[in-house]
């Protein structure tokens, strides 16, 4: 039997809607991406509740239409909030897949850690894409978590791909503090000289200083360059035209540019945050190092100038835990037992244990 999947998600660009099974809440005139949002800041709060509220009125209309089986709430907050309070109201299952940045803003804060607590403990299944996030939210819930990886196909390289000569290391993350662009210009400026540059994929509230940075040294000036937010072909060129990705993390958990890093057959440098550390290491997948350590990071990329992986191969193994159709396996597979079992909320043996 198929599975038919509805969408619902924040719009954030000033985009016309997708139709099909992609539901854009509309929320306020100027949205903003919800990271940079803050429940203590009253403001801030206000758009907050706007939201949730925007958002628990469309999934109710839709169920409306065609009933809703279960719930998947993508972090359990602010989504799994609106999922437990539809659940509630419609007697609808939901499930929350924690990310890490839920957990990471809210659980560990103590006006939201309670409210965190209780958006799991209702969950009819509670999932982590990290072995480290599952440990936290189970010391967190007192409930089991189980582990789904965060990871999308990667299409095949465009025909005409040219690798460009010399070492292209690349970034590919949101320009904020937690993923270290910063310190990977650090770096940058103590690396050797030679035929190496940086490309900087994506977009935040750090691109300003980031440029200012660069623009103020002549050597990085050369050498760094910003590709902003990539899709589609532009995005395939870059993944399948570097030679090694770079993740400075100053927290992660296991970030969806690994798998696909590692279905363009690319080796990382990483640092030792979350899951990735252990993985990388584990696998055999590139080099491991101190996080928020300039240092510690130029030395491996020179390193890695040194010794190109010219002969990597990711093993089956690593591709296989990363494997997106996996991920999907065991959540229908979880989601039907929910839904045969008539289960609403709560840390039942829903998820097999």
């Amino acid at each position: 039997m198929g599975h038919e999947a509805v969408s619902f998600f924040p719009r954030i660009a000033d985009e016309a809607p997708s139709g099909g099974t992609e539901v854009p809440i509309e929320w306020s005139a100027n949205p903003r991406p919800l990271i940079g949002l803050s429940p203590f800041v009253p403001r801030e709060f206000r758009e907050l509740l706007r939201l949730l509220s925007c958002w628990e009125r469309r999934v109710g209309e839709e169920h409306e239409k065609k009933p809703f089986d279960v719930c998947l709430a993508l972090w359990a907050l602010p989504a799994g909030l609106v999922a437990r309070r539809i659940g509630r109201r419609l007697g609808l299952p939901y499930a929350t897949w924690s990310l890490g940045s839920d957990i990471n803003k809210y659980g560990g804060s103590l006006p939201t850690r309670g409210l965190v607590r209780s958006v799991l403990k209702d969950a009819a299944a509670v999932f982590a894409n990290s072995q480290a996030l599952s440990a936290r939210i189970e010391e967190l819930s007192g409930r089991r978590c189980d582990f789904l990886a965060t990871s999308r196909p990667l299409a095949p390289p465009p025909a005409d791909i040219r690798s460009l000569p010399g070492t292209t290391f690349l970034f590919i993350g949101r320009l904020e503090p937690v993923k270290g662009p910063d310190v990977l210009l650090e770096a940058a400026a103590r690396v050797k000289d030679g035929a190496w540059r940086i490309v900087i994929a994506g977009d935040g509230s750090m691109r300003p200083s980031l440029g200012e940075r660069v623009e103020a040294d002549a050597r990085l000036r050369s050498r760094v360059s910003f590709a902003g937010h990539l899709t589609g072909e532009v995005f395939l060129r870059h993944i399948y035209g570097c030679d090694c990705l770079v993740v400075p993390s100053r927290s992660e958990s296991m970030p969806v540019v690994l798998s696909e890093g590692l279905q363009a057959g690319k080796p990382f440098i990483v640092t030792d945050v979350g899951d990735l550390g252990s993985f990388v290491s584990r696998f055999g997948l590139g080099e491991v190092v101190l996080p928020d350590s300039p240092a510690a990071l130029a030395a491996a990329m020179e390193r890695f100038l040194d010794r190109p992986a010219r002969d990597f191969k990711v093993p089956e193994e690593a591709l296989a835990l990363l494997d997106v159709r996996q991920s999907a396996r065991r959540f229908s597979e979880v989601a039907a037992r929910v839904v045969r079992e008539g289960v609403t909320t709560g840390p039942g043996e829903v998820d097999g244990r």
